[in-house]
This record gives C-alpha cells, sequence and structure tokens, in this order.
C-alpha cells in the first residue's frame, strides 16, 4: 500500500493510494480530490481486521489556514477492493508537522486526534473523536483550558481498548499523561515535570512487550519516564506503585495482587496511630482500619476518696473523677479508711407545699431549691386542694357572681316598685284629705244656709237678762 499527494494540473496536491499484491503489482489506485480545490496531504493508512483500508489526511480549508499552516482533518474508509465507504470531515484542525492523527482500537473503532479554536479565549483546545465502524460518532473528550492552549502529541491503545494520551495542558505545568476509559471516561491524569527550560520535542508514549507504559521525550537531550505497569494501582485518578501507603490512612496500601482501582488492607498488626490518647498508645491495623489498642492508660491510685480515675483526652493526662460521696444523697463524709461514704444529714426534705414543686437538690452548691409551679399553661394552682384547677373554673364563677349582681339590680327594681306603690298610697292620702276639706266645705255652706233663716243658736241656749241676742 502507497500514499502520498498527487500533483494534478492545477498545480494543487490530491490524494493518492496506490494497492499492490504481493508480488509488487499494482492491484488498484485511487487519486481523489476534495471540493475546496486546495491541497490535500496524506496524514496515514491504516488497515483493520476485516482488511478495510482508513486513509487520514489533511487539507487547508482556505488560504488563510494555508498560510498559518493549519490543516483541516478527514478519514475515508475503502473496502480492500478501493470501493469507498464513508468519508467523515471533521472539525479537527492538526499542523502540517504533526506525527499522526489517527489510530485503530481492536474493535475497529477509529479515533481522530486534533485541536478546535476557542475563538471568545484565542487559545486550541486539543479533542478526540471517537468513531465506531460504521463512520458514527461515539464520543468525543476534550480539556478546555480558558488560559492556554492544550494538545495531544501521542495516543496509545491498550489491549482492553483503553487510550492513554500525551501532551501539554498549560503553560505553567509540564507535560501530562491520561487514561481514557473505552466509554471515553478520564480515569487519571499524571502530570510530569518538564525537564528543561528549552525546548525539548513532543511527549511520546509507548508500550514494552510486558504491558509497562514508558513516556520518552527528547529533542537536545532524551528523557525516559516509567508510567504504569501491571503491578501499579491507579486510585481516584492517581497512580500508586506497589506497596504505597493510602496518604489518608497507613492501614491501606496498594496491593495490585488483591485490587488495582481500591485500597486494600495493611497485614494485620501494622503499627498505627488513631489520633486518640485515652485508649493507648500502641495501636496496630486490624482489617484495613487502626483498630488494636494496649488499653486504658489510667490505672486506679488505690484511693477511694478522690473517686475513679479518668482519661482527658484534650489534656493527654490522667485525672481524679472526684469524691464519690454525695450530698444530695446524704452522704458527704468520705472515710478512707473503710472506704465508704459517711450518711451525715437529710438533704432537701419535703417542705409540705403543693404549688413550689418538687424538692430539688444542687450537688455542687450544696442547696435545696424547688422544681416551681406543677401547672400547665391554663392551669391556676390550688394549695388547699394539693390540685392544678382549670383556669376555665374560675371563670363560670366569675359568671355566678355576675348572675349575683343581676340578681342585686332586680332586687333594687323591686324596691323602686314598692317605692312607687308608697308614692301611690300618699297619692292616695292626699286624695283622702282632699275629700275631708270637701266635707268641710259642704258643712260650711250648710250653716251658710242657716244664717239665712230666721231664730238662731243662743250662747247659753237661752236669752240673756239684757236681752240682747249673739248669731254664731
Amino acid at each position: 500500500m502507497t500514499f502520498k499527494d498527487w500533483i494534478n494540473d492545477d498545480n494543487i496536491a490530491d490524494l493518492l493510494l496506490v494497492k499492490y499484491d504481493s508480488q509488487g503489482n499494482k492491484t488498484w489506485a485511487i487519486i481523489r480530490d476534495n471540493e475546496w480545490q486546495l491541497d490535500d496531504v496524506p496524514d496515514s493508512v491504516k488497515v483493520d481486521t476485516e482488511s478495510n483500508i482508513y486513509y487520514a489526511y489533511k487539507y487547508y480549508s482556505d488560504t488563510e489556514s494555508k498560510s498559518n499552516l493549519l490543516y483541516h482533518l478527514g478519514l475515508i474508509k475503502y473496502d480492500k477492493d478501493g470501493n469507498e465507504l464513508w468519508n467523515y470531515d471533521s472539525d479537527l484542525m492538526v499542523y502540517d508537522f504533526h506525527l499522526g492523527s489517527h489510530y485503530l482500537d481492536s474493535e475497529n473503532n477509529s479515533y481522530l486526534v486534533g485541536n478546535i479554536f476557542d475563538e471568545y479565549n484565542s487559545v486550541e483546545i486539543y479533542k478526540i473523536i471517537k468513531l465506531n465502524a460504521e463512520g458514527q460518532i461515539l464520543w468525543t473528550y476534550s480539556y478546555d483550558n480558558p488560559d492556554y492552549s492544550s494538545e495531544i502529541d501521542s495516543l496509545v491503545i491498550d489491549e482492553n481498548n483503553n487510550v492513554y494520551i500525551a501532551g501539554s495542558r498549560d503553560s505553567e505545568t509540564g507535560y501530562m499523561i491520561a487514561k481514557l476509559s473505552p466509554a471515553g471516561i478520564e480515569q487519571w491524569v499524571v502530570e510530569t515535570p518538564r525537564h528543561s527550560l528549552d525546548y525539548v520535542g513532543f511527549p511520546l508514549l509507548q508500550f514494552s512487550k510486558n504491558g509497562n507504559l514508558y513516556h520518552y521525550i527528547g529533542y537536545y537531550e532524551l528523557y525516559l519516564d516509567k508510567i504504569a505497569d501491571s503491578g501499579d494501582c491507579f486510585i481516584d485518578g492517581t497512580r500508586y506503585l506497589e506497596g504505597a501507603v493510602n496518604p489518608e490512612n497507613v492501614c491501606q496500601v496498594c496491593d495490585p495482587a488483591q485490587a488495582q482501582d481500591e485500597w486494600s488492607a495493611a497485614e494485620n498488626g501494622t503499627a498505627c496511630d488513631d489520633g486518640v490518647w485515652c485508649n493507648g498508645d500502641a495501636d496496630q491495623c486490624l482489617d484495613g482500619e487502626c483498630g488494636t489498642h494496649s488499653g486504658n492508660l489510667c490505672p486506679d491510685n488505690g484511693l477511694f476518696c478522690d473517686g475513679p480515675e479518668v482519661c482527658n483526652e484534650s489534656t493527654n493526662a490522667c485525672e481524679s473523677a472526684g469524691s464519690p460521696c454525695l450530698w444530695c444523697e446524704g452522704y458527704f463524709t468520705c472515710d478512707e479508711g473503710t472506704d465508704a461514704c459517711v450518711f451525715d444529714h437529710l438533704p432537701c426534705p419535703d417542705d409540705g407545699l403543693y404549688c413550689d414543686g418538687t424538692e430539688e437538690c444542687g450537688e455542687e452548691s450544696h442547696e435545696c431549691g424547688h422544681s416551681g409551679d406543677p401547672c400547665g399553661t391554663g392551669e391556676i394552682c390550688n394549695e388547699e386542694a394539693d390540685a392544678c384547677d382549670s383556669a376555665d373554673d374560675d371563670d363560670d364563677d366569675n359568671d355566678d357572681n355576675d348572675d349575683n349582681d343581676d340578681n342585686d339590680d332586680n332586687d333594687d327594681n323591686d324596691d323602686n316598685d314598692d317605692n312607687d306603690d308608697n308614692d301611690d298610697n300618699d297619692d292616695n292620702d292626699d286624695n283622702d284629705d282632699n275629700d275631708d276639706n270637701d266635707d268641710n266645705d259642704d258643712n260650711d255652706d250648710w250653716i251658710d244656709d242657716d244664717d239665712d233663716t230666721t231664730g238662731g243658736v243662743r250662747a247659753g241656749g237661752e236669752d240673756s237678762d239684757n236681752g240682747s241676742g249673739c248669731s254664731c
């Protein structure tokens, strides 16, 4: 198989692909021109497990990209007889000095590697496009750093179709190596330092026969880093060598024989420190955790009256708990000779009052107090009955008093009615007086009538000696 550019009559480079048999005889040849009528440049040719041919090419989309030596990337798939199956024209850009832009895995999936331009931040972003055997996109992967351009310089695929890439992500750190799962998920990233301030060429990746992955780079000098082998662990995106200790738990280590994607338990009995002073100073690992300890560091001092010994974690010291004799239980005197507390007083007897609550004893103050009103909301304490009465009962009593007041008012009204009756009687008395006066007036009238007649009454009943008369 031969591939190269072909200069046509317009002095523009087209694509040429020639197939030869095992004897060197030409089987077929293809010359292909793109619609842009600008230079096309071969990138790589690969053959899959079914003898299909993948022809990766680069082309200038316009005169500006040609002046910047910046190509667009495309991929054509042919069958073994040279029939075109599909042509994928990507949005990726590559430089003319790029070492390779197309890769195949064991399932005949294609990977195109290049850059896209972030016009807003004026930086280049590396991008990987994975295509299936029919030329359909399975996933894309890119790294976007708005401050610096990034690029991929090398890509390798392992037997499980994991993808490893090498390149740079910014100008401050060194080079990076990253692992992607077959689904395009980033598994881990390893940063490698820049070995020199001088330009040192492109970072490259290569697997050895025993599966070790090496990263090498060089220009004036050659540098070689061993990145990974079957004896390493990759945990939470970080590579650890066999025997490495978990930085967050000394009872866990990298043991690829047990697991490569998670920490394994260290050997039981490995020395550790759980940071707790009071559980002992001889901590040991047990099933991946710091779980075995020497025990209490504060033994009994043999004294009864200072109480049991306790461990103070904040001061990393042993202290006595204090006298075991409780004032509120009637024991305040401690007898060290008999290891006993002496009963010497009656603490906080009942004061006989209900409404101040139960008696409470203050162990530290040696004073008695009360719990307070035992009645709840809406209740009133009744000391005489030793009970809590509902506030509604008092309202009923007030209603009864109001009824009594109403009765008093009615009594007053009755008194007023009686007074009215008396007034009526007085009026009747006055009327009686008037009737008497009327009778007198009638008598007067009668007397007056008598005066008008002859005769009269004499004083003495007879005529007086002087013969004179008197009218009365």
